[in-house]
């Protein structure tokens, strides 16, 4: 144990140098490059993490610590669009760079240095399936949560584009009708006004039908407007109230 003791004291006064390392790997590995989308500081710090406090992970945290630390990685890269098996590939690279450290800076010329390399693998080995397990199952909750939002907006879509097929008979039938009602020569210029006003906001309420039969495929991209012609056609609609 106390082998195991020294080799991890070893990496974590020289963890400054392995996480250079280790992100010169991760961000220049053909494996990994969904990892171009995580910043470079947030990579080096949840490594950093890890490696400064590699005696707390291996013998004094415990289960739950591992699994609220890397489900809420598993959880992030999810978000990121980092793919699940380049996730577990750097995991691997984690593992992989500790322990090509240890074989170059150990020298073993006892049987007890021999036996505390083997646990130390050992407690690697067991730390980092650990750690793949947890961010795996993270990274497929934050998935399913995305398909359930997905789903739901997908539903949204469908229920609004019933509401507005219900909603555009009556407004053709109103379409009709003021053009009907346009064509009476009894309609004085006030009237017509009127039922120029009435013929735009209805419209408008066509075009927010229009809207919501396409509102799963809504851009969120903004729009240019003209404001004159918007404040025009409020001033208009309250009209009547202002000449009272």
């Amino acid at each position: 144990m106390k082998m195991a003791y020294r080799l991890v004291h070893l990496i974590e006064n020289h963890s400054e140098a392995l996480v250079a390392c280790l992100l010169h790997r991760v961000q220049n590995s053909d494996a990994t490059p969904g990892y171009k989308h995580v910043p470079r500081e947030e990579l080096k710090d949840r490594v950093h993490e890890i490696y400064r406090h590699l005696g707390d992970w291996l013998m004094t945290k415990d289960e739950l610590d591992l699994k609220l630390h890397y489900s809420e990685l598993g959880m992030r890269r999810a978000q990121q669009q980092v793919p699940l098996s380049q996730l577990v590939w750097a995991i691997v690279l984690t593992k992989e760079n500790l322990w090509e450290y240890i074989k170059k800076e150990s020298v073993l010329e006892r049987v007890e240095e021999v036996f505390g390399e083997i646990e130390m693998m050992q407690l690697l080995d067991r730390f980092f399936d650990s750690a793949i397990y947890y961010a795996a199952t993270g990274y497929e909750r934050k998935t399913e949560e995305e398909l359930r939002k997905t789903e739901k907006l997908a539903a949204t879509g469908r229920l609004a584009a019933a509401f507005a097929h219900e909603i555009n008979n009556p407004l053709d039938t109103l379409n009709n009708l003021i053009y009907i009602l346009g064509q009476s020569d009894r309609l004085d210029s006030n009237d017509r006004e009127y039922l120029q006003l009435a013929q735009e906001e209805l419209r408008r309420a066509v075009h927010v039908t229009r809207q919501m039969l396409a509102f799963h495929r809504q851009s969120s991209k903004s729009k240019m407007v003209d404001i004159c012609t918007v404040l025009d056609s409020v001033l208009k609609a309250y009209r009547p109230l202002t000449d009272k």
